[in-house]
C-alpha cells in the first residue's frame, strides 16, 4: 500500500505535489493560530467589558461601604441603599445581582439576603482582586455562591474588583458584579468569528499565492525538463552522427592507405616491367657485343664493366620493386601478413624471431594487413639496429580488440627517444595505426627492453 501511494505521489505534477504539501501544513497552522487568535481576543473582549463594569461601579460603591474599614461590618441602611442602587443600574448596566465580601471570603452584602454571613473558599479571581487587581470569568463552570445567578438562565459575566477607603484608598472589601453576558456573548461570537475570517482569508490569500507560484514554476520545470530532453535527444542525435561521421573518416582513411598501397605496386610494376625490362635486355645485347669484338675490338673489360654496372642497377630496381608492391599481401589474411613481415626480416637479417600469433584472426582489409606488415617490419628492422636482434618477439591476441606487440630484451629507450619518436623510425608508423582507428604506443618492458604496441578496433 506504501508503495502504491508512493507510486501514484510521483506520478503527481510538481504542482500539485507543492499544493498539497502546502494544504497540509498551511491547515494545521491556521487552525493553530485562528484558535490562539479567538481566544486572546475572547479574554481581551472579557477583560475589557470586566474592566469597564468595575471601574463604572466602583465610584457608585465606595461611599456606601466605607463604614467596613471601620467596623467591619455594614450596617442595614448601607445594605438598603446597595439595594437601591442595585435597583437602578440593573437596566442600564445590565447588572444581574452584586456582592460584597470581606477579605476572609465572608459575604457581608448579596442581592440575595440568605447568602449573607456565609463563607466561602478563595477563587483565583477574588484572590487577584485582594492584590488591587481585576479578575473576571464569562460562563465558567458554576460555583456553590453563584447558584442564585446562575438559575436566572442567562449568560453571565462575573467581575471581581477591589473596593478601596475613599481617603486611605486601602482596599477594605471586594465587589462581586453578575452582568449580563448576552450581549457580550454576541460580542465575542463576532470578534471571535471575524478572527477566524481574517486568519482564513490570509491562509486562502497565501494558498492562492504559493499555488501560483507552484504552477508558474512548475511549467517552467516542465518545459525546462522538456527543453533538456530535446537537447539529451538532439546530442545523441549528434552522437550519432559523430560516430557516423568517425567511421566514414576512418573508411576514408583506409581507403586513402588502400589507394596510397595500390599507386605505390602500380610504381613498382611500372619499375619492373618498364627500367627493369630494358636493362635485362641492354645486358643480354653487351653480351652479345662482347664475342663479337673479342678479336680486336673494344677492351672486354669495358663491356665487363658496363655489364656490371647493368646488373646491379637492374637488382636495384628489382629490389625496389619488391618493396614497394608487397604482391604477397593481396591474398593474405592478417597472421600470414605479420609472417611474412617477420620470415622477410629473418632472412635478411639471419635472426630469429619468436612469434605468438592467433590464428582467429583469418580476415582484414588490404590496409590493414599492410599496415600490420610495416608495423612489424619497422618494429623488428629497429630492435635488429638497436638491441642487437636480441629476444625479438611479435605478439597478437585479441583483447576487446587487435593488439599487436614488437619487443626486444635491448637497452630500452632514453628519456629524450621517448620525446623524439622520429628518431625511432615510427612516426610514418604511428600515422598508418590512427589513420585505421588504432593507438600506437612505444615504451619500455618493466624487466628491460623495448615494446612497440598497436593496439585496433575489432569492428
Amino acid at each position: 500500500m506504501g508503495l502504491s501511494f508512493l507510486n501514484k505521489w510521483h506520478e503527481l505534477p510538481l504542482a500539485r505535489q507543492f499544493v498539497l504539501v502546502a494544504v497540509a501544513v498551511l491547515l494545521p497552522g491556521m487552525a493553530l493560530t485562528g484558535w490562539w487568535i479567538s481566544t486572546n481576543v475572547r479574554d481581551a473582549v472579557v477583560k475589557n467589558t470586566a474592566a469597564a463594569t468595575a471601574i463604572s461601579m466602583d465610584g457608585l460603591i465606595s461611599p456606601l461601604v466605607a463604614e467596613i474599614s471601620g467596623k467591619g461590618e455594614l450596617s442595614e441602611g448601607s445594605r438598603n441603599r446597595l439595594d437601591g442602587l442595585l435597583t437602578q443600574v440593573r437596566a442600564d448596566r445590565r447588572i444581574v445581582s452584586m456582592k460584597i465580601w470581606k477579605s476572609d471570603g465572608t459575604i457581608i452584602y448579596s442581592s440575595f439576603r440568605q447568602m449573607v454571613g456565609k463563607s466561602f473558599p478563595l477563587s483565583d479571581n477574588f484572590a487577584s482582586a485582594l492584590s488591587g487587581s481585576i479578575g473576571a470569568d464569562f460562563d465558567n463552570e458554576p460555583h456553590v455562591e453563584d447558584a442564585n445567578e446562575r438559575a436566572s438562565g442567562v449568560s453571565l459575566l462575573e467581575v471581581y474588583a477591589p473596593v478601596r477607603d475613599p481617603v486611605s484608598r486601602q482596599i477594605i472589601a471586594v465587589s462581586e458584579f453578575y452582568a449580563n453576558g448576552d450581549q457580550l456573548s454576541r460580542d465575542v461570537a463576532k470578534a471571535t468569528l471575524e478572527s477566524w475570517l481574517v486568519v482564513c482569508a490570509v491562509t486562502a490569500a497565501m494558498l492562492g499565492l504559493l499555488s501560483m507560484v507552484a504552477v508558474k514554476g512548475g511549467r517552467t520545470i516542465a518545459g525546462q525538463r522538456l527543453q533538456l530532453h530535446q537537447q539529451v535527444t538532439e546530442l545523441k542525435d549528434l552522437l550519432g552522427q559523430n560516430e557516423v561521421l568517425r567511421e566514414r573518416l576512418r573508411q576514408a582513411n583506409e581507403d586513402v592507405s588502400s589507394t596510397n598501397e595500390s599507386v605505390l605496386r602500380h610504381v613498382g610494376a611500372d619499375l619492373h616491367d618498364g627500367p627493369a625490362q630494358k636493362l635485362s635486355y641492354a645486358a643480354m645485347r653487351l653480351s652479345s657485343l662482347r664475342k663479337l669484338v673479342e678479336k680486336g675490338g673494344p677492351e672486354a673489360e669495358t663491356f665487363d664493366g658496363i655489364g656490371q654496372i647493368l646488373s646491379e642497377t637492374l637488382a636495384d630496381v628489382r629490389r625496389m620493386s619488391n618493396g614497394l608492391m608487397l604482391p604477397e599481401l593481396q591474398n593474405a589474411n592478417l597472421v600470414e601478413a605479420v609472417e611474412l613481415a617477420i620470415r622477410a626480416h629473418e632472412d635478411v637479417t639471419g635472426s630469429k624471431v619468436a612469434r605468438i600469433l592467433i590464428e582467429e584472426f583469418q580476415s582484414g582489409s588490404l590496409a590493414l594487413r599492410t599496415c600490420l606488415y610495416r608495423l612489424v617490419q619497422e618494429g623488428l628492422t629497429n630492435a635488429f639496429k638497436h638491441a642487437g636482434g636480441k629476444q625479438q618477439a611479435v605478439t597478437m591476441k585479441a583483447k576487446g580488440s587487435l593488439l599487436i606487440e614488437i619487443s626486444d630484451a635491448g637497452p630500452g629507450i632514453s628519456h629524450t627517444d621517448k620525446s623524439d619518436i622520429k628518431g625511432l623510425g615510427l612516426r610514418g608508423m604511428r600515422a598508418r595505426v590512427e589513420a585505421l582507428g588504432g593507438v600506437l604506443t612505444v615504451g619500455n618492458k618493466d624487466e628491460g627492453g623495448t615494446v612497440v604496441r598497436a593496439e585496433f578496433p575489432l569492428a
